[in-house]
């Protein structure tokens, strides 16, 4: 009673042409075996590519927050503070990002500026600027 998953019901009720109970339900049987077969087959493709599809979002995501800052090279070296008027856009770090930077590679200090971006350019409102070393490097 070998069937193919193909075409499983005409082979069994080509072979036995006498259709009784018994029968009928072990072609039923295997037929819902087969077919739960090809949907946890199926259910394991999507979530693979569910997964993978997040993954490469993920990493969009970060990549977008680190370089796409307008008028700065790196964000995760500079904060920018937004000046009294409120003109300006707020680059802050954030936990996660904090984390992942270690401060022993970078022998440069953490600067903050207060500065106003205008069309890309950069344009430093007070001349002082606050230089803030990490934790690590005190």
């Amino acid at each position: 009673m070998k069937t193919d998953p193909k075409n499983g019901l005409n082979n069994e009720i080509n072979k036995n042409k006498k259709l009784t109970k018994n029968s009928v339900r072990k072609i039923l049987l295997k037929t819902l075996l087969i077919t739960i077969k090809k949907l946890k087959a199926v259910k394991k493709q999507n979530k693979k590519r569910h997964q993978l599809e997040a993954r490469n979002s993920k990493e969009e995501k970060k990549d977008i927050q680190l370089f796409e800052a307008p008028g700065f090279t790196l964000k995760s070296l500079f904060k920018v503070q937004v000046n009294s008027k409120g003109q300006g856009p707020k680059l802050k770090e954030t936990k996660h990002e904090k984390k992942k930077i270690d401060w022993k590679k970078f022998s440069v200090p953490q600067i903050a500026i207060n500065s106003e971006v205008k069309n890309g350019h950069e344009k430093v409102l007070k001349s002082r600027v606050n230089i803030r070393r990490p934790t690590i490097m005190r």
